[in-house]
């Protein structure tokens, strides 16, 4: 009986899995395993190349596949140049240490191997599945090694460094070789090859350049040698060899930074105010902090007030005091504050002031668009002297003017200024007291002596006119009025009354150039009359203020 229910038992479950289509042989998988095997996607790889040197290459990795293995090596360029991946795959199958160069999922690592440098190379990396090369392949961008470094034709030292300036010496490596050497800041040299540098240094000095070599190890400063420095900027010292005319070495460079600015809120100003005369007065500005960019100048009572007499009000005024400065020389702020901002203590002094005036010294940081950093400082008022009128006296004595356009044709050098225009010789007359002098000439009509005073055209005639000398040659136009002024001054600093003399040429009153005598070479020459105006003149920019260390 057991053996018969068991029989039963297997044919039952033979009908079952017949009806299930168990036995299907569409549906049931090939045990040899015959069937098509699941499509694999393929492998890319990402190579970063890293620091290079003669010892081999920093490298890495990164596979699309993290279980990915891979092969990665340093082949030449030109080994790879026309060779079949599958030749490829071959040669680097045969490599004895293949299992040493191999790497799974992303890696950062160093291939150790000797490079030639200027050589060109190439990274590989080659999937690989345990037996062989799957095909999956990538090639990094070419590299070279660059060739070792000679000793440098320069050395530097940077010693004594600061905001504004900085000590450096130089050794060259052949001490027997002229050399140039410059400081020039970063951001200009980088933007340049160091062959451009060196075409502009020689282009800059041309034939007279052995005159600005150095020989041997030299010590150069700012004082002496390359002028005063930014503070906070990156800066090269350079150098290189010169012979023949031309550069007999590379450029050699080293960078080094000027020590920051200070803190402007931080900084306060002290003034020094002497020698106040009539029109004069020396004045000296000393910041706490030596670093900072300031402007600084006077300002009379009534400006100040018009501003609304403070600290405060300067920075408007000097917002102003700014844009009165620009001109067809200066044409934006920037160049502005890169002439007449200045650092560290300054003085100077005042030659044209006016009497019975009272005035303040101000002074303001400032950004490099003249922008205030900080709040301005004012000094206490000071007031000129009342205006003494001195003895001194100044003339000038003409009588006759010719055709300047005759004189040109005759010698068109020494009267090419007077072509087209009235020639008038002068003789200035001067007293004995008088221990100098100023003419000037303009078609400006100063009759009114209350509209243009002595004090106002005596400061035209001091900063304008033409000083000392006794003979004057003017070139005056046709049918127009002008006016001749001098003025002297004495030994106590004051100026006399002003001499003011009027002419109007025409050809009709001219004389013959034959009355002419001989004409010195020296004598002073204003052939462009200067334009008044019944107001005091402009304060140039102050070029000429003196630094105090």
């Amino acid at each position: 009986m057991k053996k018969s229910l068991s029989l039963l038992r297997l044919l039952t479950a033979a009908i079952l899995l017949s009806a299930s289509g168990g036995c299907s042989e569409t549906n049931d998988p090939d045990p040899e395993g015959g069937g098509d095997p699941p499509v694999k996607e393929p492998v890319t790889y990402t190579i970063t190349l890293g620091e290079t040197s003669e010892q081999g290459a920093a490298v890495k990795v990164t596979p699309s596949d993290e279980t990915a293995t891979y092969y990665c090596g340093i082949h030449s360029e030109a080994s790879l140049l026309g060779i079949p991946t599958a030749t490829l795959l071959r040669q680097i199958a045969s490599l004895n240490d293949l299992d040493e160069r191999l790497h799974t999922g992303t890696e950062e690592f160093t291939i150790a191997e000797t490079l030639t440098p200027v050589t060109s190379y190439k990274i590989v990396v080659a999937g690989y599945d345990g037996k062989e090369f799957t095909g999956d392949i990538a090639l990094s961008e070419a590299f070279a090694v660059e060739p070792p470094a000679g000793p440098a034709a320069f050395t530097f030292e940077v010693k004594e460094k600061s905001f504004d300036n900085t000590v450096i010496d130089i050794t060259p490596l052949a001490a027997e070789v002229p050399y140039f050497a410059e400081v020039k800041e970063a951001a200009v040299c980088d933007a340049m090859t160091d062959d451009a540098i060196i075409s502009e240094i020689l282009n800059l000095y041309g034939s007279m350049a052995e005159w600005f070599t150095y020989t041997g190890p030299t010590t150069i400063t700012s004082s002496g040698d390359f002028g005063t420095l930014v503070p906070g900027t990156d800066y090269y010292v350079l150098a290189f060899g010169y012979a023949d005319g031309a550069a007999a070495t590379e450029l050699t460079k080293h960078k080094f930074t000027t020590d920051p600015e200070g803190d402007p809120t931080a900084n306060t100003f002290a003034f020094d105010i002497s020698g106040v005369t009539a029109r004069s007065a020396s004045i000296q500005v000393e910041p706490s902090d030596k670093s900072v960019r300031y402007i600084w100048d006077i300002v009379t009572d009534a400006e100040y007030k018009k501003y609304g007499g403070n600290a405060e009000g300067i920075r408007s005024y000097l917002a102003d005091y700014i844009k009165g400065q620009i001109d067809d020389f200066f044409t934006t702020p920037e160049e502005v504050v890169s002439v007449i901002g200045v650092r560290g203590d300054q003085w100077f002094d005042y030659e044209q002031l006016k009497p019975a005036t009272t005035y303040y010294v101000w002074a303001a940081c400032v950004d490099a668009a003249g922008n205030a950093t900080a709040t301005p400082a004012v000094s206490p008022a000071f007031t000129t002297e009342a205006a003494v009128v001195s003895t001194a006296t100044a003339t000038v004595e003409f009588e006759k003017y010719y055709n300047g356009s005759e004189l040109y044709a005759i010698d068109d050098v020494t009267y090419k200024n007077y072509n087209n225009k009235a020639y008038l010789p002068a003789k200035v007359v001067h007293s004995a007291d008088a221990v100098k002098w100023y003419t000037l000439y303009t078609v400006t009509d100063v009759g009114d002596t209350e509209l243009y005073t002595d004090d106002l055209l005596i400061q035209y005639l001091v900063t304008q006119g033409t000083p000392d000398g006794e003979e004057r040659r003017y070139g005056l136009t046709w049918n127009a009025k002008a006016y001749i002024l001098a003025v002297a001054q004495d030994a106590e600093g004051h100026y006399g009354p002003v001499f003011r003399k009027s002419i109007t040429p025409s050809l009709s009153g001219v004389s013959p150039i034959s009355d002419l005598g001989f004409v010195t070479a020296d004598a002073g020459t204003q052939s462009t009359p200067v334009m008044l105006r019944a107001v005091t003149p402009a304060a140039p920019l102050k070029r000429t203020a003196h630094v105090v260390r």
